[in-house]
């Protein structure tokens, strides 16, 4: 009889506190900007920060990227951030010290794109000038000849596999950057006086 009361009394102290708890859970809900903190917190800084040259990270090949998922989106947002920053129109993963393969563009009077596990599939036989830059050699630049027009598959950050056919400004930038996935740097299709030169310059500034 005493186990029986025992549990009989237990019974009743949770039906004494349910009224507290539905009480309790009305006032939370009640306040629509309670739930404010789980939709408005902050991003999770991945404290990037741009990698110059001569750093050795940059003449490595980078590595596939397995699973697209919420880490790798806040990479390449935070990419897009810091090439606007930087007022550059491309920048790979690489140049921010992570070997993802993947990298971002945005020129001038077109979307931002993104592309992760970039493959260039076909080059156009009709080479053009092209001065270039690098966020990652700041301060100095030089024409490069490469193929007018490409085309190529990626994913985005959605996960979503695309093609693209391209030319001009956007095509040259995908090419800047796809190098840098595989360690190469605009100055090394450089001739080679020209591509001393250049370096020269660049150790200069960053002596001064």
């Amino acid at each position: 009889m005493a186990k029986a009361a025992n549990i009989l009394n237990a019974v009743l102290r949770c039906l004494d506190f349910i009224p507290a708890l539905a009480t309790a859970w009305g006032n939370f809900a009640a306040r629509k900007d309670s739930l404010t903190f789980l939709i408005a917190l902050p991003r999770v800084s991945l404290m990037l920060e741009l990698v110059l040259f001569p750093d050795e990270r940059l003449h490595k090949i980078s590595s596939s990227v397995e699973n697209i998922n919420g880490e790798i989106k806040e990479l390449v947002d935070q990419m897009m951030e810091i090439m606007h920053q930087g007022g550059g129109i491309g920048l790979a993963g690489v140049q921010v010290g992570r070997m993802e393969s993947l990298f971002v563009v945005h020129v001038l009077e077109e979307a931002p794109l993104v592309f992760i596990n970039p493959e260039i599939t076909s080059c156009s036989d009709n080479l053009v000038p092209y001065e270039e830059g690098c966020l990652s050699i700041p301060g100095v630049y030089a024409e490069v000849m490469r193929p007018d027009a490409i085309e190529l598959r990626a994913w985005n950050q959605q996960g979503e596999e695309f093609t693209m056919e391209t030319r001009g400004v956007l095509a040259r930038v995908i090419q800047h950057e796809y190098d840098h996935l595989r360690g190469v740097l605009f100055y090394e299709h450089l001739k080679r006086g020209m591509k001393k030169r250049l370096l020269a310059t660049y150790e200069k500034s960053r002596n001064q």
